[in-house]
């Protein structure tokens, strides 16, 4: 989750008791104020392993309830106020990003977030500009591939029925730039 998440409801009006609004209880910190940044104002930002970031943006004060921060503000008003924030909340987990990280950064925490809970990739060598997700029947697994990167081609090491082309992938499926395959292997 992040900023202005649970802040409106589906009919867009704001929600009464503050900020998150209907999430307060899930992140495990309520929003004391909102800080936008000015345009092209930078924030440092350090997670509780020593890496370092840069926001921009936004910047929620978060006070935290039940969470734990995963990082800090580094500089500015809010240095050492949470910038992101974890909290257990039944058998699960949510993380709430309090500002508009990096890229990298960004990228870092989602797949530290993911392997945290158990999800796996459906199989090794997927680029991480490549979507993919195995539908399966009784007899097959139907592997569905996107390209979102609109410069860099991709190569996935699947073999089976390109279902889109109707030709045979012996090792590796390509895909283009914006490229897309749905190719039809045997269960195991």
């Amino acid at each position: 989750m992040s900023f202005f998440s649970g802040v409106v409801d589906a009919c867009n009006r704001v929600r009464p008791d503050g900020y998150p609004g209907a999430f307060r209880e899930l992140i495990g910190a309520k929003i004391d104020e909102y800080w936008p940044a000015r345009p092209h104002e930078e924030f440092a930002v350090e997670f509780a392993d020593g890496r370092r970031a840069t926001s921009t943006w936004w910047r929620d004060d978060l006070h935290l309830e039940t969470g734990t921060a995963l990082a800090t503000y580094a500089d500015g008003l809010l240095r050492g106020r949470p910038a992101v924030v974890a909290n257990q909340y039944g058998a699960g987990r949510v993380v709430y990003v309090a500002t508009l990280l990096e890229r990298a950064a960004f990228d870092a925490l989602v797949l530290e977030t993911v392997a945290a809970a158990g999800v796996r990739a459906p199989f090794d060598g997927v680029p991480a500009h490549v979507e993919c997700a195995v539908r399966e029947s009784a007899e097959h697994e139907y592997v569905f591939l996107l390209n979102h990167s609109d410069e860099l081609a991709a190569s996935v090491p699947v073999t089976g029925t390109d279902l889109l082309t109707g030709r045979q992938v012996t090792e590796q499926a390509e895909l283009p730039p914006l490229g897309a395959a749905v190719i039809r292997r045997s269960r195991p």
